[in-house]
């Protein structure tokens, strides 16, 4: 199975605070030249391996460790080691122009190796680098030039190469930096045991995988150091995915093969498990049904597939599809792979990380993607039979309400109340039948990297055909939820006016401009039926972590929290005895799927279920304050 790269080289409560970092250059910062001598020895009708078993062979009194001593230079070598070869191999053999292939092929810096070294300099750690290196022929050391490096020992200067202790003893005098305070990264392990014995910490760069020793120095200054997307983690434990199968499918459906595959999973988005994948060259994301049992009709990525796969041919934006795969024994469950659509992604809908003079434009930019969503003819677009054409309030008033009581835990008489008032008083719908996207809120769309517009909208597991003023209303939800305090980001406690925020009614009117609509309607049933919708879907979810976590230790519930319940419960309060850490996660289901593992206490989630009957019972805000 494919985890999250992780290190074991260091202990972190001994180790000392790193101050500096020292990277090898071939393998490391630049290309391995391992892979180019290989090619060189096909060009030259070398057996393979030839050149490295000779270098094996001969270690230090070889003709190459005295080039990367600075004693030869390129043609002077060629000439030794053509000469050593030829022993070697009982064959005249000829490396002439081996220098120069070399260079050719191991002069362009691997990017995401200059990337964490960027990203090193701006945390401010001091950066070294050692090298073992050679001259050319007018004398001057190969190395690459960069402002980056503070430091650059090198081999073929100081006449003395890696793995002699006085190289390592250089670079600690020249970085002026306790060897504890250090990092080194290389690819070969006879260097890095030298280093381990003056007391530097060190890291194994593998061939081709310089990414994974990136993680590994990431671990130890707990930032990321790569540009993948900042909304990632590593797998989490129970969603890892078998490794050799995806490489296996990546090649033989997409045509794509490399020896290194980035694989992380994103922290939102979870009630279906989504992953970033980066291989070959290209940036994908793979979204999956999650593991264990599943509510009938819930988690169907094969909708969501065909809904975008359609609207992205209508001109809607959303990140192209790929392909979707509905064969449970490659990953475990149905799966559909897209582009990956690099630009921004708001958590909090009340785009604190915006300046507020660009909030109402954000906006405007969502309701802009949510009109083209709705301007799209189903039936001219290949999506006739993706839900039925009449009768789509009644018919998700009574889904949900059986989806809800097929994942019930006990009896809440609120929730109760709030299913028969919205089956007795479904509104006649006003506006043409449209695909619902059934998810719209703003961190569910992705903005330019730079410019304030959608370039895609995602979650696409609850849409159908029906009626678009359930969207809308969707998307009106955070102003009745709070900006603080838990994981479902609202605007009702901030002034709108101040913060630049459209209020529901600018955003009803815009939404009407953009679509070119002339009647007058009301959100409340629809934002009624929004939160029990939500409701249901949290009391899935929490069912399904009691059923595959459940435990006596994990689920005991302390003497004093009854105590309390109930006498929150006389004095007229819920209890909403949520831990701190559940309420950040960034998504209803990661609410609810971690805060049920959390082994401190048991808790009923029931706070959308509140909002639920809250809104049921007293209507919206703007109602209280009009009675």
């Amino acid at each position: 199975m494919l985890r999250a790269a992780r290190t074991n080289f260091w202990t972190l409560g001994l180790r000392a605070a790193t101050k500096g970092v020292v990277f090898d250059l071939g393998g490391v910062v630049i290309p391995s030249p391992t892979p180019v001598i290989k090619d060189f020895e096909k060009k030259i009708k070398l057996k393979k391996n030839t050149i490295v078993k000779c270098l094996i062979k001969n270690g230090d009194n070889s003709a190459f460790s005295a080039f990367e001593r600075g004693e030869l230079l390129p043609k002077e070598f060629e000439v030794a080691f053509g000469k050593e070869l030829s022993e070697f191999t009982g064959e005249k053999v000829d490396v002439s122009g081996f220098v120069e292939y070399l260079e050719s092929k191991i002069t362009e810096p691997i990017p995401d190796a200059m990337e964490a070294i960027q990203t090193l300099k701006k945390l401010d750690y001091k950066i070294g680098i050692l090298t073992n290196n050679w001259k050319n022929e007018n004398g001057e050391s190969f190395m690459m030039k960069d402002e980056l490096f503070d430091v650059v020992v090198e081999s073929a200067k100081l006449g003395t190469r890696k793995p002699n202790k006085d190289i390592y003893e250089k670079i600690i005098e020249e970085m002026a930096i306790a060897p504890e305070e250090l990092v080194f990264l290389d690819d070969i392990g006879k260097n890095l045991k030298a280093a381990k014995k003056l007391g530097i910490q060190t890291i194994k760069v593998e061939t081709g995988k310089p990414q994974k020793a990136i993680h590994a120095l990431a671990e130890i200054i707990g930032k990321e150091l790569v540009d993948w997307p900042s909304t990632t983690t590593p797998l989490r434990p129970g969603l890892e995915l078998c490794e050799q199968k995806l490489r296996k499918f990546l090649k033989e459906k997409l045509n794509l093969e490399a020896e290194e595959l980035i694989l992380r999973q994103f922290d939102h988005g979870q009630s279906n498990p989504t992953y970033y994948i980066k291989y070959a060259g290209e940036e994908l994301v793979l979204r999956k049904k999650p593991p264990g049992k599943l509510l009938k009709g819930a988690h169907a990525v094969e909708r969501e597939f065909q809904v975008m796969n359609a609207l992205g041919k209508a001109g809607v934006p959303v990140p192209k599809m790929r392909c979707l795969v509905e064969d449970e024994s490659i990953l475990g469950t149905a799966f559909y792979i897209m582009d990956f659509a690099r630009g921004r992604l708001f958590k909090d809908a009340g785009l604190s990380g915006v300046p507020k003079e660009e909030r109402k434009d954000c906006y405007k930019a969502v309701i802009e993607a949510l009109a083209a969503v709705h301007n799209v003819d189903p039936i001219k677009n290949g999506l006739q039979g993706y839900g039925k054409e009449k009768g789509y309030l009644s018919r998700q008033v009574k889904t949900w309400t059986k989806q809800y009581r097929s994942a019930e835990t006990e009896k809440i008489e609120s929730m109760e109340n709030l299913a028969e008032w919205l089956g007795e008083n479904v509104p006649r719908q006003q506006i043409p039948l449209s695909v619902v996207h059934g998810d719209f809120r703003m961190d569910n769309c992705i903005f330019h990297p730079t410019e304030n517009r959608v370039v895609g909208v995602l979650d696409w597991e609850l849409s159908t055909l029906g009626d678009p003023l359930a969207d809308l209303a969707y998307m009106c939800m955070q102003h009745h939820l709070p900006s603080t305090g838990n994981g479902l980001s609202g605007v009702a406690d901030l002034d709108l006016e101040e913060e630049m925020i459209p209020t529901v009614d600018e955003i009803v009117d815009y939404y009407k401009e953009v679509r070119g609509l002339k009647i007058d309607f009301d959100l409340d049933y629809y934002l009624a039926f929004c939160f029990f919708r939500l409701a249901a879907i949290c009391q899935g979810v929490y069912k399904r972590a009691l059923q595959e976590f459940d435990d006596k230790l994990r689920w005991t519930q302390p003497a004093i929290m009854e105590e309390l319940k109930a006498k929150a419960k006389t004095a007229g309060l819920w209890n909403l005895f949520i831990p701190n850490e559940v309420w950040k996660r960034p998504d209803k289901s990661g609410i609810c799927f971690y805060g049920g593992r959390n082994g401190q206490n048991s808790f009923r989630f029931r706070t959308v279920q509140l909002l639920a009957a809250r809104y049921w019972k007293y209507g919206s805000a703007d109602q209280i304050r009009r009675r």
